[in-house]
């Protein structure tokens, strides 16, 4: 009898764990996009264009571990579209380490939604 009480407390805690690590690199995907949203707002300001992630890099407006998938669970992503812009971030290995799908653009709104690994987009409810 003890054993199962071990086993389901293992159980448990595991299920805790992989919710509460999800949890922290949603969190920090989202502050990435706040901060490519910024360095976004910042280059336009000073050049009246947006630019790609190795733009921004090289402008050392962001850090550039953001153009090298730096926490390797999102793949992050800057689809220029005249003068607009999209961020998107998707998970690296679906379900496993990540579920949601991010999509950002120049209103400065966060986009968030389960996408089964697939792009978030417009449509998608927002997050925070």
């Amino acid at each position: 009898m003890w054993l199962i009480v071990v086993l389901a407390v293992v159980i448990v805690s595991t299920a805790c764990l992989v919710v509460s690590q999800r949890a922290a690199r949603e969190a920090s995907v989202l502050a990435d996009l706040k901060a490519i949203l910024e360095a976004e707002k910042t280059l336009y300001a000073q050049e009246h264009r947006y630019g790609t992630l190795e733009d921004l890099a090289s402008k050392g407006i962001i850090d550039a571990g953001l153009v090298r998938d730096h926490n390797r669970h999102y793949r992050l992503e800057v689809k220029l579209d005249g003068l607009a812009f999209e961020v998107f971030a998707t998970p690296i290995r679906y379900e496993r380490e990540s579920k949601m799908s991010f999509f950002a653009d120049a209103s400065g709104q966060i986009r968030c939604a389960d996408k089964r690994g697939a792009k978030a987009d417009m449509s998608d409810g927002l997050c925070d």
